[in-house]
């Protein structure tokens, strides 16, 4: 959690100055809305000696014009943050300590910032007389509690009851929340609102709300596999807030399939599909080996002697529950014998029975003298990132989430396409494909080495 925000600095301050930090907090989560403002011996030396330069005399010196400071917090996107973030003080400084106390109560934007993973904070210092400032913004920071427990498997969707009290009233009933993880990090979703936080061990803090509520709270996954929540809100008008509980949660569905190919042989689940003429092979290599699924030989049935052609093509299927809300993310590698190399990979996602192809997102290399390019599609819209913007060998880790209709592409952890696509996710093809290519006049294409690391799906259990 965010315990303190501490001002290791020499203020000595000439007029009005103000500097600015960007603090991480991986893996970390605000617990509580409180944050402490302290001053630090370099601070309460500089002080004293501000006071005692003002007067010899003691009465003097406590009569004397105070030195004041103030934080302001915002996301490090915005560069005004200085004047456009959420304000905490001004507090007046003497000796050691800041009047009024040094607890103040952290509003919930800022608590959302903290547990999205990094907010900008910038101090601001004022002072009544002209000085000069010694300061080291490397030494202003975020005391943050990392974690150091691997995450539990939370995923899926839980169903409880709810009670509610405080100044807003009491309010109970029956509550349903959708769950899905990343590993250290999570969303949840139920009725009406959104939430995001981190996992450690086997707690889920998080932060979020709706247009008229803002809430933080703690989702515990109990030793019996039943889950616990609690949690505080106030109304975004300030006029009223609470606390919550939901005591005893269970989860009616889960993520569907985690795959990090260990072991030797291909799971049984995976079919090979070659039974279309535009995809059959005569022939392919293919390995597990140090928990990577490696293809490194698809012999083509036709060797294309123009542009155009057929693609020799390996399809993986395996199908699962179908999902509404999901999650897909997988790493793979590929490595080209040289820039010749016609190689394709990517994931696809299809419905549960019929209609169009949901998503598809991985690596296209067309080119027999050029290098390859990101490739990705949503419904009927396709993206590619250009001829020879990847390199010859790589490697990435890609993302392919649905919250409503709304789909995205993720690679590397960057947005590359977004867009609407419905039906239900219910079967994955892994697709392997090569161009053959030889125009007998030199330019003969090659097939390199495509791998896959692990895939991981999530999501919400369609009705």
């Amino acid at each position: 959690m965010i315990s303190t925000i501490k001002t290791a600095v020499k203020f000595l301050v000439l007029g009005f100055i103000v500097f600015q930090l960007q603090a991480c907090t991986s893996q970390s989560t605000v617990e509580e809305k409180k944050g402490t403002l302290e001053t630090s011996p370099e601070v309460a030396a500089f002080v004293e000696s501000y006071y005692a330069s003002l007067s010899t005399d003691a009465a003097q010196r406590a009569s004397g014009p105070p030195l004041q400071m103030s934080a302001r917090v915002g996301p490090t996107s915005d560069p005004d943050v200085c004047t456009t973030g959420e304000l905490y003080g001004p507090f007046t400084v003497s000796g050691d300590s800041v009047e009024g106390g040094s607890s103040v109560t952290v509003s919930q934007p800022s608590v959302r910032l903290a547990n999205l993973g990094e907010l900008a904070i910038c101090m601001i210092v004022t002072s009544p007389v002209n000085a000069t400032l010694d300061a080291e913004t490397d030494s202003i920071f975020v005391e943050a509690e990392e974690c150091n427990q691997p995450p539990a498997y939370i995923g899926g969707v839980w169903e409880g009851d709810y009670s509610c009290s405080g100044s807003c009233g009491t309010e109970s009933g029956f509550v349903r929340l959708t769950i899905l993880q990343d590993e250290y990090t999570a969303t949840y979703g139920d009725d009406e609102a959104f939430y995001e936080g981190n996992v450690c061990g086997n707690t889920f803090k998080y932060s979020g709300g709706a247009d008229t509520y803002e809430e933080s709270g703690t989702f515990t996954l109990n030793g019996d596999g039943t889950g616990s929540k609690t949690s505080s809100y106030t109304l975004t008008d300030g006029s009223c807030g609470g606390t919550c509980s939901d005591p005893v949660l269970t989860r009616v569905s889960e993520q569907v399939l985690f795959d990090d190919f260990e072991g030797s042989d291909l799971d049984a689940a995976y079919s090979p599909v070659t039974d279309n003429t535009i995809n059959d092979v005569d022939g392919w290599t293919i390995d597990i080996n140090e928990s990577q699924l490696i293809v490194s030989d698809v012999t083509p049935d036709i060797i294309n002697t123009t542009n155009g052609g057929t693609r020799s093509r390996l399809l993986l299927s395996r199908t699962f529950d179908a999902l509404g809300d999901f999650l897909v993310e997988f790493e793979f590698s590929w490595e080209s014998d040289d820039v010749s190399a016609m190689q394709y990979f990517d994931i696809q996602l299809h419905p549960d029975v019929s209609g169009p192809r949901i998503a598809y997102a991985g690596y296209g290399d067309g080119w027999v003298s050029s290098n390859g390019q990101i490739s990705s599609g949503i419904a009927s819209a396709t993206y590619t990132s250009g001829i020879d913007t990847l390199a010859e060998d790589g490697s990435a880790f890609v993302k392919i989430k649905r919250e409503g209709d709304t789909v995205q592409v993720l690679w590397n952890g960057t947005v590359v396409q977004e867009n609407v696509s419905t039906g239900n996710l219910g079967r994955i093809f892994i697709s392997f494909s090569h161009y053959p290519y030889d125009n007998g006049l030199g330019s003969v294409s090659s097939f390199g080495t495509l791998s896959v690391d692990n895939i991981r799906i999530s999501g919400t259990l369609a009705p």
